[in-house]
């Protein structure tokens, strides 16, 4: 049999109160940030596309954002991605209305 430990006699259950007090300190950071910080959803909340996309060229981001504004979408994030071709852009849904 493959004996990992030497002495395996750990008291766990004695420092189940450090355990508490951790569990508890993490609860209250990770509540304190939500509060002061909010939720911060994503594309999959929010609606809308994520695109990937690649130019022959390297173009020039403000044309890609100009380009977006005459449909609409002016406020869209752009990224560069991998290479200088490379871009994502996050695009939200527009109203119908």
């Amino acid at each position: 049999m493959i004996e990992l430990f030497r002495n395996p006699g750990y008291n766990f259950i004695g420092k189940r109160h450090w355990a508490y007090l951790a569990s508890g300190l993490f609860t209250l950071i990770a509540l304190i940030s939500l509060v002061t910080q909010g939720l911060r959803y994503d594309i999959d909340f929010l609606g809308g596309a994520l695109m990937q996309v690649r130019f022959e060229q390297t173009p020039d981001v403000g044309r890609i954002r100009s380009a977006l504004s005459t449909i609409g979408l002016g406020e869209s994030i752009i990224q560069q991605f991998g290479d200088p071709h490379e871009f994502i852009l996050r695009m939200h849904l527009q109203d119908a209305s």
